[in-house]
């Protein structure tokens, strides 16, 4: 994960392939249940983890259930589309200055 690119959606530069959106998920996991990982940013549709010396950007797209979840009454799932970096820090703040 030190090689900068992108991952996932072709939306966010990623190729869009089954084998990328898997791999997006990992590293989601990866990043969201590591104790060393600090969520640096939060919001509906992008979340930003500090890993290391370098910072992630998950992109989260919307998604239709056809059961919905508890305390979903709308049936919408929020799911990791693309992942993007590794940014340095200055990097990331002027990323999260433009959203």
């Amino acid at each position: 994960m030190d090689s900068c690119h992108s991952l996932g959606d072709t939306r966010f530069g990623g190729s869009g392939s089954r084998d990328e959106d898997i791999l997006v998920g990992y590293i989601y996991g990866v990043l969201s249940e590591s104790s060393s990982t600090e969520l640096i940013h939060d919001s509906e549709f992008a979340k930003v983890y500090r890993y290391g010396n370098y910072n992630y950007m998950v992109w989260m797209g919307e998604f239709e259930s056809e059961e919905g979840g508890e305390g979903n009454q709308e049936g919408a799932l929020i799911l990791p589309v693309a992942v993007e970096g590794p940014f340095k820090d200055d990097e990331i703040r002027d990323i999260l200055s433009r959203l």
